[in-house]
């Protein structure tokens, strides 16, 4: 068995060879095998050096360190670091950014946005809405706007749609809400006239 001495040496030697490699950002992502090998390498090289030696265990640790890997490994799936091109426009949160600073300029006023379709149920609204999410999935709200529509609407939920109407807005539940009223709700490859 080594020291204490030597294997914190040899710690020390594992960081600085990580450092050095520039593995830090692989070593988070290393695969489990890549990490377990690495880490049995490092192992037996402290165990194998004699009592006391610690300029072997900085010398095992760094050769262990120079070891992992400098690259992170490929995604298995796509990421998106970029804005899409062809990206289309977004008419619903540019209505409810138009709201938020000046409501007197959307009220009352007949516009279209895109969205997807909920009907209403017992205690809320149909809407038309826009998933947001900061971070993760499980933080992900749907922004968008209540619709009243001038007709019945026979469109199943989650279906991607475009929406007119006349922008009101309403108190419920002690929060301010913006409703679409006398709304046309459409397919959102059917197109609309009259847009915004």
């Amino acid at each position: 068995m080594c020291s204490v001495e030597a294997r914190l040496a040899g710690l020390v030697g594992l960081i600085a060879g990580a450092i050095g490699h520039h593995s830090m950002e692989a070593l988070v992502r290393a695969p489990a095998p890549v990490m377990i090998a690495t880490a049995a390498i490092f192992a037996v090289a402290l165990f194998k050096s004699r009592s006391g030696s610690v300029p072997a265990g900085l010398i095992a640790g760094v050769i262990a360190g120079c070891t992992l890997p400098g690259n992170a490994p490929a995604s298995w799936q796509t990421v998106i670091t970029h804005a899409t091109l062809h990206s289309a426009r977004n008419d619903l949160f540019d209505a409810l950014d138009t709201l938020d600073a000046q409501p007197g300029a959307l009220l009352g006023r007949h516009i279209w946005v895109t969205g997807v379709w909920r009907p209403p149920d017992r205690e809320n609204l149909a809407t038309v809405s826009q998933r947001v999410m900061a971070c993760c999935a499980a933080d992900a709200v749907d922004i968008g706007f209540d619709v009243v529509p001038a007709r019945i609407v026979a469109v199943p939920a989650g279906t991607r749609v475009r929406v007119g109407g006349i922008v009101n807005e309403m108190l419920r539940q002690g929060e301010t809400r913006y409703v679409l009223r006398d709304a046309v709700v459409k397919g959102s490859n059917e197109g609309s006239s009259g847009e915004r």
